[in-house]
C-alpha cells in the first residue's frame, strides 16, 4: 500500500472518517460476539450451555488484561518512538504466555467441571487472538488507517459468528469454540499481520532490558484495567456459586446489551483524551470544563433514556432477541443500564487523570471498590437473588465515580494552577 494511502486518512477532513471505521469495526465485532451468546440461548433448551459460555467469558475477562496490560494505550501516545513496534510486538508475546498459564490455573482451582476447563482454556486462546490484533492495530491506529482496523474487527465478526453457530448447531459448545478461535486467528495472521508489516518492522525483540521498562511503564494502567475488569466478573462468579450456572447464564445473557452500549461509548468518547489533552497544553482551564461537563451531561443522558425506555420496550426486546423465559427478566435488563452508565461516567470523569498520568489514583479508588463489592456481594446475592448482583455493581460504580468526580476535579485545578 503506497505512502500516499497512508497519509489520505491523516488530513483533517478525513480524521472523523478514521474514527467511524475505528467504532464501526469495534461495535460490530462485539455484536457478533454477543449474538453468539445469544445463539446458545436460543438453540439450546436450557440455559446451561449459556452459563457455561458466561463462566468463560467471565473467567477470560479478568487474564485478559493480563493479556493486554495496557500496552496499546502507551503504545499509541508513544510519539517520540521510545519503544520500537518490535518491542511492542514481543511485551504483548510474552504477557499473553502469562496470561495463558495463569488463566489455566484459576480454572483449575474455581472449577471441578472438565468439560467447563476446555471450554475456558480455548475461549482464552480465542481471546489471545484478539490481543495479538490489538497490538497490531495500535501500530496501524499511529498511522491513522483505522480503516483496516475496522475491516479486521468486520472480518473477524462475520467469521466468530458464523462458524459458531454452525459448529453449536452440528457438533457442541466446545467444538464452536475451537472453531471461532481457528478462524479468528486465521484473520490475524492473513489480514492483520501482512498490513502491520507494510508499515512497520514487527520482528521480536531479544532486549530483555527493554521489554521490561516498557511493562513497568504500563504497570500503573494494567492494575487500573484489572480491578476495573474485577467488579463485574467477582460479581458473576459470585452468582453462580449462590445460585446455579443456569441463572448465571440467563443473568449474562440479559444484560449483556447494557455490556455492548458500554463498548459503543467508550469507542465513541475516546477523542476527548485528545481534547483533554489540548486543554491542559494550552492552558485553557474553561475549556478543560466545558468539555469536562459537556462530556458527563451527555454520557448520562443517552443511558438515562435508554434507562426510561428499559420499561416499555426491554420484555418486549428481550423476548425478540431471546424467544426464551428470559424475557421474563427485563428487570434485570434496566438495572444493567443503569449499573453501565456508572461504570461509563468513573470511565468519563478518569480521563484527564490518565492524561496527567495521576493513574495511581484510579489504582486507589477501583481498589476501594473490588473491597466494597467483595463485603456486599454475599449479602445481596442472599437477599435479592439475581437482582443482587445489579444492585452490588451499581452501589459499587456510583460510589467509584462519585470519587473520580471530587478527585478529578481538585487535580486538574491544581495542574492549570501549575501551570
Amino acid at each position: 500500500m503506497s505512502s500516499s494511502g497512508s497519509n489520505k486518512l491523516m488530513k483533517p477532513g478525513n480524521v472523523y472518517q478514521a474514527f467511524v471505521w475505528n467504532m464501526a469495526g469495534v461495535c460490530f465485532l462485539y455484536l457478533c460476539r454477543w449474538l453468539v451468546s445469544v445463539s446458545v440461548v436460543r438453540l439450546s433448551a436450557d440455559f446451561v450451555s449459556a452459563g457455561i459460555l458466561i463462566f468463560a467469558i467471565s473467567i477470560t475477562n479478568i487474564w485478559n488484561v493480563v493479556a493486554l496490560f495496557s500496552v496499546r494505550n502507551i503504545q499509541v501516545s508513544d510519539i517520540n518512538s521510545e519503544f520500537s513496534d518490535g518491542e511492542y510486538i514481543t511485551a504483548r508475546v510474552f504477557t499473553v504466555i502469562v496470561a495463558a498459564i495463569l488463566c489455566a490455573v484459576h480454572v483449575l482451582a474455581v472449577s471441578q467441571d472438565v468439560y467447563q476447563w476446555l471450554v475456558t482454556i480455548v475461549f482464552m486462546l480465542f481471546m489471545i487472538s484478539l490481543a495479538f490484533a490489538d497490538v497490531m492495530q495500535g501500530i496501524l491506529q499511529k498511522k491513522w488507517r483505522m480503516d483496516l482496523i475496522g475491516i479486521s474487527n468486520i472480518l473477524k465478526g462475520i467469521l466468530i459468528l458464523i462458524s459458531f453457530v454452525f459448529l453449536f448447531i452440528f457438533f457442541d459448545l466446545l467444538t464452536a469454540v475451537i472453531g471461532m478461535t481457528v478462524f479468528s486467528f486465521m484473520v490475524v495472521l492473513l489480514y492483520d499481520l501482512p498490513y502491520t508489516r507494510k508499515y512497520a518492522d514487527i520482528h521480536i525483540s531479544f532486549s530483555y532490558i527493554r521489554i521490561l521498562r516498557l511493562i513497568k511503564t504500563c504497570f500503573p494502567l494494567f492494575i487500573v484495567g484489572l480491578l476495573f475488569i474485577l467488579i463485574p466478573s467477582l460479581t458473576r462468579i459470585a452468582l453462580e456459586r449462590q445460585t446455579s450456572t443456569e441463572m448465571l447464564g440467563i443473568y449474562g445473557s440479559v444484560t449483556l446489551p447494557a455490556a455492548m452500549a458500554q463498548t459503543i461509548a467508550f469507542s465513541a468518547f475516546a477523542p476527548i483524551v485528545n481534547m483533554f489533552t489540548k486543554c491542559f497544553k494550552e492552558k485553557d482551564y474553561k475549556g478543560f470544563l466545558r468539555v469536562f461537563w459537556i462530556g458527563l451531561v451527555g454520557v448520562t443522558a443517552v443511558f438515562l433514556v435508554f434507562f426510561v425506555l428499559s420499561f416499555p420496550f426491554g420484555g418486549w426486546l428481550l423476548d425478540l432477541i431471546f424467544d426464551t423465559e428470559a424475557a421474563q427478566y427485563s428487570n434485570l435488563f434496566s438495572e444493567a443500564i443503569l449499573f453501565s452508565m456508572f461504570v461509563c461516567l468513573g470511565w468519563f470523569i478518569a480521563l484527564p487523570l490518565v492524561v496527567l498520568r495521576k493513574t495511581i489514583v484510579q489504582v486507589v479508588v477501583y481498589g476501594g471498590g473490588v473491597i466494597v463489592c467483595i463485603i456486599l456481594l454475599p449479602y445481596m446475592i442472599s437477599t435479592f437473588s439475581v437482582s443482587g448482583a445489579n444492585y452490588v455493581q451499581i452501589i459499587v460504580n456510583a460510589l467509584i465515580s462519585i470519587a473520580l468526580f471530587c478527585v478529578t476535579l481538585v487535580i486538574s485545578r491544581k495542574e492549570f494552577i501549575k501551570q
